[in-house]
């Protein structure tokens, strides 16, 4: 067991102790030990010459000089420390906003290291359009990049992935002007010539596991020109449009344009939502 004392004097040494309470205390004890020194004075004494009350008087005086200047640096000393604390709390309120702020920092430069990622395409178990890559007919497809490293790095990537999990024919081409290509990704099929014969507007397994493969690694379509998006195109629109590409049958074409200004990486890639066939 702890003794009392000991608590006490622990807690008085370690300013533990509330403070106005012990500093009324200290204050009220000074003054009535000056006090009473003064009263025992005056009692002691009896004044019979001028210099005798000249000396009593003079010792009153200080005595009372002496407690009005204790209270007042009672009073100074207060203050102080109010004024500390004050400036204590500003600093920590300054110092929490600059962490905040800080954490803001952060936060925008993690966003800003993501939004200059280059575009890559995900391989991995969370890629759910792989078992399907690897299930569906294979196919024949046309990658088109533009000249850029970041375009035909994807480009390559893309390629090896059809060719190493889906075992398709994957062929580069240079046909399309580059003036003619979007930003993002474009999936293009010839509507004459429908991937799956008798459905053009309905997208072949194959077709559909490329399609989940970029999206989960690019994004969906929405917002435009982010992500992926996949059109069927008559011959002469591609023509018009494309600067006199002919679409080739029973072909899917790749077409890859520069990476969107405000295009992120996907942090998520297994919450992606995939495009079921219709």
């Amino acid at each position: 067991m702890t003794w009392f004392p000991y608590d006490f004097t622990s807690d008085f040494i370690d300013g533990r102790l509330n403070a106005v309470s012990t500093h009324i205390a200290l204050l009220g004890v000074t003054i009535a030990a000056e006090i009473a020194v003064a009263v025992g004075i005056v009692l002691e004494s009896h004044p019979k010459t001028i210099r005798e009350y000249l000396g009593m008087w003079l010792v009153l005086c200080g005595v009372f000089i002496g407690v009005v200047f204790t209270v007042l640096l009672f009073i100074f000393d207060e203050g102080i420390s109010r004024t500390q604390q004050i400036q204590i709390t500003e600093l920590n309120q300054a110092a929490l906003a600059a962490s905040h702020k800080a954490e803001i920092l952060a936060e925008e430069n993690l966003k800003l290291q993501m939004a200059l990622l280059p575009r890559k395409v995900l391989v991995g178990n969370e890629i759910t359009g792989l078992q399907e890559l690897a299930l569906a007919p294979k196919a024949n497809v046309q990658i088109e990049a533009i000249p850029d490293w970041e375009a035909t790095t994807l480009a390559r990537e893309i390629k090896f992935v059809l060719e190493r999990y889906g075992h398709w024919n994957v062929q580069f081409i240079s046909k399309i002007p580059v003036e003619s290509i979007e930003d993002g990704v474009v999936i293009l099929t010839p509507n004459e010539s429908p991937i799956d014969p008798g459905h053009p507007t309905k997208m072949s397994p194959s077709l559909k596991a490329l399609y989940d493969v970029l999206c989960q690694s690019l994004g969906p379509r929405a917002p435009d020109n982010l992500g992926v998006r996949w059109y069927e195109i008559e011959t002469k629109v591609a023509q018009a449009e494309l600067g006199g590409f002919v679409m080739p049958p029973n072909k899917i074409v790749v077409v890859i344009g520069a990476r969107p200004l405000d295009w992120t990486f996907p942090i998520n890639p297994s919450k992606t939502p995939l495009l079921h066939a219709k």
